[in-house]
């Protein structure tokens, strides 16, 4: 056998190694490597960075970087995991802090120490409505245990009813940093400390003194910031088991079509509005309904400097709502920083109604 040949042999196992061993170090982790691309891109490219992009759900590799991320879990209102195993042994990854009613101590305690744990009376919170409620406990968790909560590099808050189609783990963190916030919808988000603590510390007085109330009412937007997030809305999933899911969302085209818009934005736009019919799949949208909103990605896109509000406004309120609170968690956030794609493991709410819940959004 000649020289060649053994060396042109080994030159294939060489090859053929290293394609396996890139397929299998290959991780949920490395995902957020293309999104990247976002840095470098200027605003023609960008939707064409989601549109190519099929994103790989499956189960995430605890690697290097993320392993070593300190995150803080945030949960509130009421805690609806109930004696959940899977729920519990997640939660042990990670330090815990909730702020919920005493009704719901037993099952706070499943997941945390007590000095993590604010408990209240319902007759204590006093709020106007209760999707409010979780803004309300939020704050709470922010102020009194700020001092803690700023030693983490991640900070990511979960509804306590959330399907998770993998376990959670730190590697579903990694791709946080600074000035970027990831979220699908108001059901889980996260982001590196200092950023959530900036953005979500003034959430709770926003609504109060400015955001209640005014579901007519046009914004200011950060257009900046605006351009660089809104093509995550048309990020591509996997099929979704809709049979599953009591509350499906995923990233921000529900919140996306919701805004109060200056005429010229939402020019061609119509039928974004909820409720929302998922279509497997790859799509949540009818075709209609992507085609309207590809069209407002595109318009959001073209924007140049500041869009003249007197020309009027556009896309009222849903139901004439006193507050809505998808759109004004997402307008808060977009107009403070710029919003990138969450790895968090779920689709939405698990099916089936709440034993002893009084409260719809918490």
């Amino acid at each position: 056998m000649n020289t060649r040949f053994l060396w042109r042999c080994v030159a294939f196992l060489f090859a053929v190694s290293w394609v396996l061993l890139d397929k299998e170090v290959a991780s949920f982790d490395t995902v957020p490597g293309k999104w990247s691309d976002y840095a470098k891109a200027d605003d023609s490219q960008l939707a064409e960075l989601v549109r190519g992009e099929n994103f790989d759900l499956s189960t995430a590799n605890e690697t290097g970087s993320a392993k070593n991320k300190s995150v803080a879990v945030l949960l509130t209102g009421e805690i609806r995991y109930g004696k959940s195993q899977e729920w519990v042994d997640m939660m042990r990854n990670f330090d815990v802090y909730i702020s919920t009613y005493k009704d719901y101590r037993t099952n706070a305690l499943l997941v945390t120490d007590e000095d993590k744990v604010l408990l209240w009376s319902r007759e204590s919170v006093k709020c106007d409505k209760h999707v409010i409620n979780q803004w309300w406990h939020l704050d709470q968790i922010l102020v009194k245990f700020r001092s803690s909560l700023e030693k983490y590099d991640v900070i990511v808050k979960l509804r306590s009813d959330l399907l998770f189609h993998e376990p959670l783990t730190h590697a579903h963190f990694a791709n946080a940093s600074a000035g970027h916030f990831q979220l699908s919808s108001d059901h889980s988000f996260y982001a590196e400390s200092s950023t959530f603590l900036y953005v979500m510390g003034s959430f709770y007085s926003s609504i109060i003194n400015e955001y209640f109330n005014q579901d007519n009412a046009y914004f200011p937007i950060n257009w900046s910031n605006m351009k660089a997030s809104c093509v995550v809305a048309l990020r591509k999933y996997p099929p979704i088991d809709k049979t599953k899911y009591r509350i499906i969302r995923v990233d921000i085209y529900a919140t996306l079509g919701s805004l109060v818009y200056p005429a010229s934005v939402f020019k061609g736009v119509k039928g974004l509005h909820c409720p929302l019919d998922y279509e497997p799949p790859f799509t949540p949208f009818s075709k209609e309904r992507t085609q309207n909103l590809e069209k407002l990605v595109s318009n959001i896109l073209a924007v140049k400097g500041t869009p003249n509000i007197t020309q009027g406004k556009a896309n009222p309120a849903w139901g004439g709502a006193r507050f809505s609170s998808e759109k004004y968690f997402f307008l808060h956030i977009v107009n403070r920083a710029i919003i990138r794609p969450s790895y968090v493991p779920s689709f939405g709410i698990r099916a089936g109604r709440r034993e002893g819940s009084t409260e719809d959004t918490d």
